[in-house]
């Protein structure tokens, strides 16, 4: 006989999925659920109060059935993540209100709308009917944008400006594309011709209107703070969190001081990266090194038991794609659809514009390389997000928490580095990424406390780390737009680590890396603190 809190639990998430992928066709694309993908998000005032109602109907009941004391902790576990969810749903759309503040938020809908849509492994008749029937909608997607943008922040209006020329050359690859096989080629000719022409409309009116804005992206200590307790699940506050972070920058800045000069014979860390930069493949071989890369890291890890590889997964590794470069400057991963059977992770590397740009292909030295690869792929993001979309909980696979996923990826740069898979050279680089993250706890604080402008953090990353202050503006914007994101990827890593050496205490004789690993993996990726309490608890093994 079937559980019945169970199946009542497991409606609950289903009716949220529903909810939620309808709110939020695009995001619905990239997770697999397809039964949206004619349609772009309905910016109005309607839409978001029918949302934000059914959202309000679903949490009274799921209020009352929290209360259930024959939840398991498993159950009890989801039942938070799910309540969690709804109050950043709420939060978003109700207090930071970015569909207000932000023009690059439409911009990206317009142009993942359309990409998710060729990367996603659907029948090629539903896909030429979903690209045609969102490319016919980008008029009013862009109507709408013209229509509630208020009072946006300069660097989203510059970000949506530059994003938009991106959006322009995909459209015109995919209208190209798509004409080859399309049955109503006269049909879709019309409607990119509209598309077009309403896009460029959209730039002139960003550019006329918004020349000179004013609005603020910093969300403030109180919605900073709200962020790292709900989202992240973290006991600590904002100022602990700034003292993890200047600490971790001190002690990683001598000991990459200690470790270069051990390696090199005297020479500073920052001149012998530039001299470990020389070491790179060639042009024509750069994507077959990564691929190398990540086949030997695969080996690794099974042969040294260090974490069990799911079955049915793969990794693709190819070229960023054109529009997305500006934006991608050296690697990126795109997990596989969360609810399909599909396990297929995408490895982005982007390649430089020519054999003859060596100031890129530096980027892709051997050192850095092998770093890169372990983060993106095994046993990094990739690896992490196969477990993910194996877990059976809807609520397991939408909530998306920064310091579990990207902590994860670091944790595994250090990790690795801990079980002999690199040497002192690699660990350099290592640890210059890690002061990389460092700063950005201390950079996404300055920002959205407001006690560092845009300007200072790209000058303080730029000096820190050895990136050319282009780069380091480049970095800094998108910080704007993620507040407590950036901070994340340390604090997330530090926490993991904190984890495993607590875990290792509990289970003592029964502990192993690779038992520790793989039930950690099991949870998905949730805020680190519930983790930690299901630790605490009893340990919290999760369902496959």
């Amino acid at each position: 006989m079937k559980n019945p809190i169970l199946m009542q639990l497991k409606a609950y998430q289903e009716r949220f999925l529903k909810i939620y992928a309808g709110y939020y066709p695009v995001t619905a694309t990239s997770l697999g659920v397809y039964e949206y993908n004619s349609n772009f998000r309905d910016f109005s005032g309607g839409a978001l109060k029918n949302y934000l109602a059914e959202l309000k109907g679903l949490e009274k009941e799921l209020n009352d059935f929290k209360n259930d004391k024959e939840l398991s902790l498993d159950e009890s576990m989801d039942a938070e993540l799910l309540a969690r969810k709804i109050k950043l749903e709420r939060k978003e759309l109700l207090e930071f209100v970015y569909f207000e503040r932000d023009p690059s938020l439409y911009v990206s809908e317009a142009l993942y709308g359309l990409w998710y849509l060729w990367m996603r492994p659907l029948d090629e008749g539903d896909r030429i009917q979903s690209l045609t029937d969102r490319i016919g909608k980008i008029p009013a997607l862009f109507a709408q944008a013209k229509e509630f943008l208020k009072e946006p922040a300069k660097v989203w209006v510059d970000l949506a400006l530059d994003e938009i020329s991106g959006l322009e050359n995909f459209l015109a690859e995919t209208l190209k594309n798509l004409s080859r096989v399309s049955p109503a080629k006269a049909k879709l000719q019309e409607l990119g011709e509209e598309a077009a022409k309403e896009i460029k409309s959209f730039k002139k009116f960003l550019t006329l209107k918004f020349a000179k804005a004013k609005g603020d992206y910093a969300i403030g200590k109180k919605s900073f703070e709200e962020l790292l307790k709900l989202y992240h699940g973290y006991s600590e506050s904002i100022a602990d969190i700034e003292k993890m972070g200047q600490k971790a920058l001190k002690e990683t800045q001598k000991e990459i001081t200690e470790l270069s000069k051990k390696v090199s014979g005297n020479v500073a860390w920052k001149s012998f990266v530039g001299k470990l930069k020389k070491k790179h493949p060639a042009y024509v071989d750069l994507l077959r090194t990564y691929e190398a890369e990540v086949e030997k890291l695969k080996g690794f890890l099974v042969q040294n038991k260090i974490v069990t590889i799911p079955k049915y997964e793969s990794l693709r590794v190819m070229d960023t794609p054109l529009f997305s470069r500006a934006t991608v400057p050296i690697a990126a991963y795109i997990d596989p659809p969360l609810f399909s059977k599909d396990r297929t992770g995408t490895f982005f590397v982007t390649p430089p514009k020519s054999a003859k740009d060596s100031e890129a292909l530096q980027e892709h030295c051997y050192a850095s390389l092998l770093i890169t690869a372990l983060h993106e792929a095994y046993p990094g993001h990739h690896l992490q997000f196969v477990y993910q979309a194996n877990l059976k909980s809807p609520i397991r696979k939408l909530f998306n928490c920064s310091s579990y996923y990207e902590g994860w990826a670091l944790y595994c740069e250090e990790m690795l580095g801990e079980q002999g898979y690199y040497n002192d050279e690699v660990k350099i680089f290592q640890l210059k990424d890690k002061i990389w993250r460092a700063c950005r706890i201390l950079v996404d604080i300055g920002l959205h406390t407001k006690k560092m402008s845009i300007d200072e953090a790209a000058r303080f990353i730029a000096k820190e780390t050895q990136m050319s202050l282009e780069s380091a503006k480049a970095d800094v914007r998108w910080y704007t737009q993620r507040p407590t994101v950036p901070q994340s990827y340390l604090s997330g890593m530090l926490k993991i680590k904190s984890l495993r050496e607590k875990a290792q205490k509990k289970w003592e004789k029964k502990y192993s890396l690779k038992k520790f690993h793989d039930w950690f993996l099991k949870f998905g990726a949730i805020p680190l603190g519930m983790i930690e309490e299901a630790l605490m608890q009893g340990g919290g093994e999760t369902e496959e």
